[in-house]
């Protein structure tokens, strides 16, 4: 990375916030998400404000449990570690344990690559899971 540059930011000037579609979690936060940068970039456009556009990409954790992948807004950035990785609550209690140990050293890795974490409702418990919370 070069010298002044911050990970998640990309050349174009886009800080990129990753929500994680994990098994149980709210599908529908990306959408909610993504309309809320929307709106946010659009009023620091008409304002002029000098900032960095947000951009909302989609990750899941595949049926395969091979890694997290990003699924939607990577034709747009060149970052390979996310700004800002939000964690939607839980719609549904029930979790693959594999599937949420894949999703749990993801998190691990990106946390100490720099990512900021970000959960609502029960999303924070799998930040608890990771061990991310502990002396918090």
């Amino acid at each position: 990375m070069e010298e002044g540059s911050v990970e998640g930011v990309n050349n174009e000037g886009f800080v990129e916030v990753a929500v994680v579609e994990y098994p149980g979690g709210d599908p529908s936060a990306a959408s909610v998400l993504a309309e809320m940068a929307h709106v946010a970039n659009r009023l620091a456009q008409q304002q002029r404000r000098p900032s960095a556009r947000v951009l909302v990409t989609r990750w899941i954790v595949p049926a395969s449990n091979r890694g997290v992948n990003r699924i939607a807004g990577a034709e747009m950035l060149d970052a390979a570690i996310p700004a800002v990785i939000a964690l939607p609550g839980q719609v549904s209690p029930v979790v693959s344990v594999r599937a949420e140990e894949v999703l749990l050293d993801w998190l691990r890795a990106h946390y100490d690559g720099g990512s900021l974490l970000s959960a609502a409702a029960d999303g924070v418990g799998v930040l608890a899971r990771a061990g991310l919370l502990a002396g918090r």
